[in-house]
């Protein structure tokens, strides 16, 4: 091919390209008549505040809340125009009670286009249908539930909310409806404390949900703490102290219930395994006594049981019983500005200690010790006083004596 005739082709298509262009730029800036939808134009409703100072509200319908658009003028002028910057502006303000209302709207475009270059040859709606409703707003309380699990060994302590209440705003016959906010939590198999912001579903009294699609509440979300503790079976158990002759080895404790389930922190469950329900004394016991004991736990701990108290039966056995009749008496602590001589001269005293022990044992070997210093002289407490007396028994044995004495002591 010869270079002319290259040259030629190469001026016809950039001759072809060029007219292409004009007849586009002469298109775009000529033709009057260009039209074309423009749809989904949001609408925005002036003077809510209005309304609200005078108790109102519109309850918004998603029909009513855009509007389309059929619009002409030169196509350089409507190739401006989309859904952002066209304005579809119902005034409200004027409104002054509940009902529905049928408004005009006005329609604005950006700045670089004049209102009179475009046309409105068709809309969607000719008018915007307004519902207003009387507003109130009501306080409500906020309560939770657990619908998950804790892991095996662990148990849930109690939720707590932040805040404790919320408040409702929206359409009167609506929020009327609304009796409290439910947070739900639904973890599964947990096994550390929860502390987490939770979202919640406004419930009515017969705990059936409320749509809130109209509804405004004073937080979206609800400041949500759990414990989860582990927990651990304790046994229950007392501390025994010796006397009357009898030691722990000569008794049967019966401890109902004999354990309780508590919960807490892994490093205080680690160091406990009994709880210690008191001291029994055995001088105190003759051969079968049961005691009512209040189960006492650290702070630190959960009774997860829920028991309170324990039953405590004590039986002593394998020992014999006897009675004597002390007549030594020794008086101590006497006061300096006091005389003090013994009333009683003789006192029953019950022994308790092997049958073998208890034949060797006679009155002489018994001593009757009464102290003074548990009587306040400061108050004038002279003349008959009766006082507390220990009994001491002088034997190689385990004998002693059970039950508690009293004397009657002359103070002048």
């Amino acid at each position: 091919m010869h270079k002319s005739s290259l040259i030629k082709i190469l001026y016809i298509i950039l001759s072809i390209i060029i007219a292409v262009v004009i007849w586009v730029y002469v298109d775009y800036e000529t033709n009057d008549n260009y039209t074309t939808w423009i749809t989904n134009i949001p609408v925005t409703f002036d003077g809510e505040d209005t309304l609200e100072n005078r108790g109102l509200m519109i309850v918004h319908d998603e029909s009513q809340e855009t509007v389309n658009l059929r619009v002409s003028g030169k196509r350089a002028t409507i190739m401006k125009l989309d859904r952002s910057n066209i304005t579809i502006t119902v005034k409200i303000s004027q409104i002054t009670g509940a009902g529905e209302q049928e408004l005009e709207y006005t329609i604005s475009y950006p700045r670089t286009v004049s209102e009179s270059s475009v046309t409105v040859v068709n809309k969607s709606v000719e008018t915007i249908t307004v519902t207003v409703m009387a507003e109130t707003t009501a306080t409500i309380p906020v309560k939770s539930t657990f619908t998950g699990s804790v892991a095996t060994g662990y148990r849930a302590g109690e939720i707590v909310c932040s805040p404790e209440e919320i408040t409702v705003s929206g359409p009167e016959e609506i929020v009327e409806t609304v009796s409290y906010a439910l947070v739900t939590v639904s973890n599964e198999s947990v096994t550390e404390s929860i502390a987490a912001d939770y979202t919640f579903t406004l419930m009515d009294e017969n705990d059936e949900e409320v749509d809130a699609s109209t509804l405004t509440c004073s937080t979206d979300t609800v400041a949500v703490s759990m414990n989860v503790g582990q927990t651990k079976t304790l046994e229950l158990q007392v501390t025994v102290e010796e006397g009357g002759g009898a030691t722990e080895d000569d008794v049967t404790i019966e401890i109902s219930p004999a354990t309780i389930t508590v919960a807490g922190d892994g490093s205080t469950l680690a160091e406990i395994d009994s709880i210690d329900l008191g001291t029994i004394d055995l001088s105190e016991i003759l051969t079968t006594q049961t005691y009512t004991k209040d189960i006492n736990l650290p702070a630190t701990l959960e009774n997860v049981s829920g028991t309170t108290q324990a039953t405590v039966t004590v039986t002593v056995s394998g020992l014999s019983v006897s009675t004597f009749t002390a007549t030594q008496f020794n008086i101590l602590n006497r006061p300096d500005i006091y005389t003090a001589t013994m009333v009683t001269e003789s006192l029953n005293v019950t022994l308790r200690g092997t049958e073998a022990a208890l034949a060797e044992i006679t009155a002489e070997d018994i001593i009757v010790v009464v102290d003074l210093s548990q009587i306040d002289f400061t108050t004038g407490s002279t003349g008959a006083v009766t006082v507390g007396a220990e009994i001491y028994v002088n034997s190689d044995d385990n004998v002693g004596s059970v039950g508690s004495y009293n004397v009657v002591v002359d103070v002048e």
